[in-house]
């Protein structure tokens, strides 16, 4: 049986905050999305198209050292409390690869904006890849703290 130590829960109040803070950043990229038009050149499209890019760029810094403490911190010490914790434990693991993956691909699309020469189907994919990564990304932190309520 897992031992829920002061670490522990020290750990996943941090965790529960990034949630909360990632939730933030994740609506506010969302908005951003919402905003990139690719039948638009203008500086408001610029702009939006910016923003994504600052997203996706903090996003990529902050998500790798969440999901490896997670997993170190949170998920294996759950994943001893029973099977079923232990089976949702390596569902959100994998996951976490999922979405390592989808935020790479949504991260190509930006690097694939800035030179594109079909400016709507590159803003296209910016915005499909970008609403397809923050809606899994949102379902997931949501299935964690649903999951997880009574350790976060």
């Amino acid at each position: 049986m897992a031992t829920l130590t002061k670490g522990f829960v020290k750990e996943s109040e941090k965790v529960h905050r990034e949630h909360y803070i990632l939730t933030e950043e994740l609506h506010a990229m969302d908005l951003a999305l919402d905003h990139l038009q690719p039948e638009v050149e203008d500086l408001s499209n610029l702009m939006a198209a910016k923003q994504v890019q600052m997203y996706v760029r903090q996003l990529a810094d902050e998500l790798p050292d969440h999901f490896q403490r997670e997993e170190r911190e949170i998920l294996s010490t759950v994943a001893d409390v029973s099977p079923e914790l232990d089976f949702f434990a390596r569902e959100m693991k994998r996951q976490h690869v999922d979405l390592k993956d989808r935020l790479e691909k949504l991260n190509q699309a930006i690097r694939e904006l800035e030179k594109a020469q079909d400016l709507h189907s590159a803003v296209e994919n910016v915005r499909e890849q970008g609403k397809a990564f923050t809606k899994q990304m949102t379902q997931h932190i949501s299935a964690e703290e649903q999951e997880l309520s009574g350790f976060l």
